[in-house]
């Protein structure tokens, strides 16, 4: 929130991420390692998602750096009203 869009009334925070863990510049658990640095935004909820093969590994590493789920992909779109629900999000 900087400059024009410190004014939280007019840019709030987001109500949910959706995060891929493979980007091209940060890798997910880097925005992970960012956003739990940043108290600020813990409070919202961050849904991890990946299409890896060593998914064991990424999900708990990902619930230690504060997702509060881990979808594989390819996501459909039952997943996302299952969490959804389960994170008492409505849309």
């Amino acid at each position: 929130g900087e400059d024009l869009y410190r004014d939280r009334s007019h840019y709030p925070n987001p109500g949910l991420v959706l995060l891929a863990l493979k980007m091209p510049k940060m890798d997910g658990f880097e925005v992970l390692e960012w956003l739990k640095g940043h108290p600020e935004h813990a409070e919202v909820p961050i849904v991890v998602l990946s299409g890896r093969f060593d998914m064991a590994g990424q999900v708990t590493k990902a619930y230690q750096l504060g997702a509060r789920s881990f979808l594989p992909k390819p996501v459909q779109q039952q997943d996302i009203q299952s969490i959804l629900s389960l994170l008492k999000i409505f849309i």
